[in-house]
């Protein structure tokens, strides 16, 4: 996943998917938020799915105690914010 950063919200400082899980997280996706069709919770992964037929699947996204945090960072620099609380399972 190439377009995907996650950081520790915060600080800022860089994380891997797999010390995300202990940490209030902030996911940053390099993608222009006009170009997702659908965010879709998958047991605790989420999956993002684009308007070209791409798939983005973040592993464990809602396994832990923390709210994490989606933003969208298009090509220009624009950054918008997904509120992801209250997401149910599909």
């Amino acid at each position: 996943m190439n377009n995907l950063n996650i950081y520790e919200k915060g600080t800022a400082k860089p994380l891997t998917l797999e010390n995300a899980l202990e940490h209030q997280s902030v996911y940053k996706v390099q993608v222009n938020k006009d170009d997702v069709k659908q965010l879709t919770r998958i047991n605790n992964d989420l999956e993002i799915i684009l308007l070209n037929g791409s798939k983005i699947i973040i592993p464990g996204f809602f396994t832990n105690n923390f709210e994490q945090e989606l933003v969208f960072e298009s090509d220009d620099g624009v950054y918008s914010l997904v509120k992801m609380s209250g997401f149910s399972q599909e």
